[in-house]
């Protein structure tokens, strides 16, 4: 595949008035391609968007990278990993989230490529590796107007950091995404409260962009001179544009923001990326009271328990309905269930049986934001179907919700799930406070254990589940409610329905 490395390198060629400002996104659609992509979310409260989102008022005071190459740093860390910490905490006293943000500094001095000049780039990716693996201390910590680019981050630095985690990120787009597909991808993510991390080609005229200028109006001619990471704030689907958050600082464009047109955005924005914060990075916002210690709050994060739920849905087509353009929609009907046994969450439909042939979809809701789903099934043969996160060509789909409105369909919106032999059909549904890195070997697992399916599946993943009293499945839906553990290894519920066919 072939492998894009773009340098500040690229600027030299623009007169030396406009290189006051410097940009440093390295970009390779070999790394972008091996990342996890956002699946399909459904759901009418997720489609139905709101005609304009602004998240301007979670927002930081601009940066100003002045002539290093750390946009990624200001993108990232102090950009959208503190606008979520912000909305996560309903502060919107600019003056307190600024004081609160996360370190661009700490980010870019460690991931810039080169390491020998304050120009050099770097990837996005590496810097949201870093987010998730290392965390990203306070900007008032690590300061990036007290600290050289060469200057690293010590012991107490990264202590503070490994409270301010990333509990995981994903792509937005695949890279042969329609680029008219990217506008309304990117609307529906900002509608949950998401900011996006976005490498977007800059012209000639971005640097160009005057004090007081509202948008910025590349044209199709101007040939794009390098790649710069920015945060997408919100949009305007009647004035058709997007808001952007710069690292220029905040005498630039409007305070510090940029309005990009749609059309320019499907043109010029080339990866965007979702970020999923730790549960522990809500700290420190809600007041100025003092405070706590890095340990402090790793123990707070020991003894806490973490709400989790889900509901899915088994439905049937019922019909079709005509919309006002003269397609034809499928409809469905849920199919009634009853819970069965409390002790492995099994249930099983209220009809009987079902004849072989018919045809249903499962549809999993009511996931709170950023946890995961993961679903398979098992025929009457034993064969064992994994059906979330999807995979395509080798890639995964990422398996966090955004938000509680997001539905996940199963196989997907357009295919439908059969019964194909005589016998139980079973469909299991695990609901996790975290990622699962071993699900697979898991699954094979699942294959070689002895018992009927229910137990073999509390017998695999009987070390990751929450165990009564602190979990609760539902009579009349079936649906959960529990309490996670994370640092006793307690994250997931798992949750399976048995269909029978003859």
């Amino acid at each position: 595949m072939l492998k894009f490395w773009i340098s500040l390198s690229l600027l030299f060629a623009i007169p030396s008035a406009l290189t006051a400002q410097s940009t440093g996104l390295l970009v390779s659609d070999e790394r972008y391609g091996q990342l996890a992509v956002l699946p399909t979310y459904n759901g009418a409260k997720y489609t139905e968007i709101p005609v304009r989102v602004s998240l301007k008022k979670y927002c930081p005071v601009p940066g100003d990278q002045r002539q290093t190459g750390s946009c990624v740093g200001w993108a990232v860390g102090y950009g959208a990993f503190t606008i979520q910490r912000a909305i996560l905490n309903n502060s919107t006293e600019q003056a307190r989230i600024t004081q609160e943000a996360n370190s661009a500094a700490f980010i870019y001095n460690q991931v810039r490529r080169g390491q020998a000049d304050c120009a050099d780039g770097a990837y996005l990716e590496d810097a949201l590796t870093l987010l998730k693996e290392q965390g990203d201390c306070l900007e008032r910590t690590f300061n990036y107007e007290q600290y050289s680019c060469h200057d690293k981050p010590g012991p107490d630095e990264a202590a503070e950091a490994s409270s301010y985690r990333a509990q995981d990120f994903a792509a937005v787009f695949a890279l042969d995404e329609d680029p008219k597909a990217k506008v309304g991808k990117a609307c529906r993510i900002l509608a949950t409260k998401t900011p996006l991390v976005v490498g977007v080609g800059v012209t000639k005229s971005f640097f160009e962009v005057l004090p007081g200028a509202v948008s910025w109006n590349p044209a199709e001619t101007e040939p794009i001179v390098g790649y710069h990471a920015l945060v997408l704030v919100g949009y305007n689907s009647v004035e058709k544009y997007f808001d952007l958050l710069n690292s220029f600082g905040p005498s630039w464009g409007q305070n510090g923001f940029i309005r990009l047109a749609y059309d320019d955005f499907e043109r010029l924005c080339r990866y965007a990326f979702v970020i999923v914060p730790d549960a522990v990075a809500v700290a420190t916002f809600a007041d100025s009271t003092p405070q706590p210690s890095a340990r402090t709050l790793a123990n707070q994060q020991m003894a806490t328990r973490y709400p989790l739920s889900g509901e899915f849905v088994f439905r049937r087509p019922a019909g079709f309905v005509a919309t006002e353009q003269g397609d034809e929609l499928m409809y469905f009907e849920e199919v009634e269930t009853r819970l069965q046994d409390a002790k492995t969450g099994l249930y099983v439909t209220a009809q009987p049986s079902f004849r072989v042939g018919e045809v249903f979809q499962l549809v999993a809701r009511e996931v709170p934001r950023g946890r995961y789903v993961y679903v398979f099934s098992q025929g009457p043969d034993g064969t064992l179907n994994q059906h979330f996160p999807r995979k395509k060509d080798a890639v995964a789909s990422a398996g966090f919700m955004l938000d509680r409105a997001v539905e996940i369909v199963v196989p997907d919106e357009e295919h439908l799930l059969q019964l194909s032999l005589p016998g139980d059909d079973y469909l299991c549904i695990l609901y996790s406070h975290t990622q699962l890195p071993d699900f697979e070997q898991r699954l094979r697992q699942i294959a070689q254990t002895d018992g009927d399916f229910p137990r073999r599946v509390r017998t695999v993943f009987s070390d990751l589940l929450i165990s009564a009293p602190h979990i609760q499945f539902s009579a009349e839906r079936m649906a959960f409610a529990a309490q996670s553990t994370p640092a006793e290894g307690r994250v997931a519920a798992v949750t399976i329905l048995r269909v029978k066919a003859d």
